[in-house]
């Protein structure tokens, strides 16, 4: 666990921090204006002061090349986001999602859980969908690699496809490797600082590669907890393959795997997470409990954010360049008055410089990074005024878009469409696209993608989104499909209906491809 007490600086934006670098040719320069200016301030002064005089211009000189040096140090630091400590969150989360993680290494088709552990995984992940459709939630499958069948969405019927192909043949790397499964599906989250996340995790904890410290480690530093959910029993059953035959260990003996359910618990408890039994009658209760994050549920807990420390490394930006231009004014002693007065006359254009409605954006900008939407659309709408390139519009709708108003979104997308700027257009598009997928209209989130890409063509989100958009409408479509047929065929023809539809709506987007022999992870369960 973490030590109380220790406080971990973290940045927004870390590839900012590179800017540091330029702190090495700018100290060169530096000292080289001083070693040449020291003889030049010693020539000008007459010979019994030229020494006094060498000495207090080397001072006067490093002072400022050293305010110059903070100055840039944290302007820096106030462009890569920096935060430390943790401060009380007003309100509770804006969100839940989750991702359901199903171990489908050959010791999940275990009949120990009939019919299987891992058909018995499934039927447990479809029900937590149903109970809670107000969550985002995600499928990845895992065995010697990780595949993710389904990305975050809020539809149950992607979901449901998903899930459908959490099977074997879904990876093509053998093992046992959960740190896989885990990596993928902290990829799968959104940036959005003011969700509660959980990782659902399916398996019998009989891992083969080892590394998950790292991946539940990062778990936390994030803020998702780990719900472990431990299918199998307590006495060792025989693994199978697809097609029911049995699966040899590495000495030709027929594979017995066992759950190792304080492996589970342990992986939870790391993450201040959960653990449950698959079979245990109240485990459909226990993991919808956990993914309600209301004030006074079970799963709530106080909502606790970085504390932003932006402002701070702002000020002591700003002060540093303050200080370095006035030591770069004339030293004349009889006219301090004056000089004064300068300093004073810069420091205050300095300032007044910050202020406007480029400024109140990227206050806008900050606030909505944090979670802080309330902010964030009181700062945009302060900077309204004079929007012609939908700048401000763009940013407002994306902060509604996140907090769920789409209505409200809607029109101020349409407005920074028209702006004459085509990154802007391209963007209000792009984020369009992105509302309308999550709220499951994937045919009108293609449509938004596709004008996007008209805009920008070399834009890999854009590309990416259209081609997942294409992908749920397919899906969808062949869902209600199977659900017209199903009722035509009756009970008994049910499922091979739905099987025969699902295999030809398989695509090879959400498929990795066939692995070489040689690359085999080992044993396959």
């Amino acid at each position: 666990m973490d030590r109380p007490g220790v406080a971990v600086v973290t940045f927004a934006r870390p590839e900012v921090l590179w800017g540091l670098l330029l702190l090495a040719p700018y100290a060169l320069l530096e000292t080289l204006c001083v070693v040449r200016g020291r003889g030049l301030a010693g020539s000008l002064a007459p010979g019994a002061e030229a020494e006094a005089c060498r000495r207090a211009w080397v001072r006067r000189r490093a002072a400022r090349a050293g305010a110059g040096a903070w100055a840039w140090a944290f302007t820096v630091a106030a462009l890569a986001g920096p935060s430390w400590g943790l401060l009380p969150a007003p309100g509770a989360p804006t969100g839940v999602e989750a991702a359901l993680v199903l171990d489908v290494s050959h010791s999940m088709l275990s009949s120990d859980i009939p019919p299987s552990r891992l058909a018995a995984a499934r039927d447990l992940a479809r029900a937590v969908v149903r109970a809670r459709p107000e969550v985002s939630f995600s499928v990845t499958a895992f065995k010697g690699a990780a595949v993710r069948l389904s990305p975050r969405t809020d539809s149950p019927d992607a979901v449901d496809l998903g899930l459908e192909w959490t099977v074997p043949s879904a990876v093509t790397a053998r093992g046992t490797s959960s740190a896989e499964g885990l990596r993928d599906a902290l990829e799968g989250f959104s940036p959005d600082p003011g969700r509660s996340r959980w990782i659902v995790l399916f398996s019998d904890g009989n891992d083969l590669s080892g590394g998950i410290s790292p991946r539940i480690r990062e778990a936390r530093e994030r803020g998702v907890r780990i719900l472990a959910v431990g299918c199998g029993g307590t006495v060792p059953s025989p693994a199978a393959d697809e097609s029911g035959n049995p699966v040899a260990s590495a000495d030709g003996e027929p594979a017995r795997t066992a759950l190792r359910a304080e492996t589970l618990r342990s992986w939870a408890r790391e993450s201040d997470g959960l653990y449950v039994d698959l079979s245990d009658p109240a485990a459909l209760r226990t993991i919808s409990e956990a993914l309600d994050s209301r004030p006074g549920s079970p799963g709530a807990r106080p909502a606790r954010r970085p504390a932003d420390r932006t402002a701070t490394a702002a000020f002591l930006a700003l002060l540093g360049a303050a200080i370095r231009s006035i030591l770069a004014l004339p030293y004349l002693p009889r006219s301090r008055g004056s000089s004064r007065a300068a300093a004073a006359l810069l420091v205050l254009a300095v300032l007044s410089g910050c202020s406007g409605s480029r400024l109140r954006v990227l206050d806008g900008n900050r606030l909505a990074q944090r979670g802080r939407y309330d902010e964030a659309i009181a700062a945009y709408l302060a900077a309204r005024e004079g929007d012609e390139d939908g700048i401000v519009a763009l940013n407002l709708a994306t902060v509604y878009s996140r907090i769920g108003e789409g209505a409200a979104a809607d029109p101020l997308f349409a407005r920074a469409q028209e702006s004459p700027l085509p990154a802007v257009a391209a963007a209000a598009f792009h984020n369009q696209g992105v509302r309308l997928f999550e709220a499951s209209r994937f045919e009108e989130a293609a449509e938004a993608f596709t004008r996007a890409l008209r805009l920008a063509p070399q834009n890999i989100e854009s590309k990416r989104g259209l081609e997942l958009a294409r992908a749920s409408a397919a899906s969808s479509r062949i869902s209600r499909t199977a659900r017209r047929q199903a009722s035509s065929l009756g009970t008994d023809g049910r499922d091979e209906a739905l099987l025969s539809l699902l295999r030809k709506a398989e695509s090879d987007w959400f498929r990795p491809p066939a692995a070489d022999a040689s690359e085999s992870g080992g044993p396959d369960h």
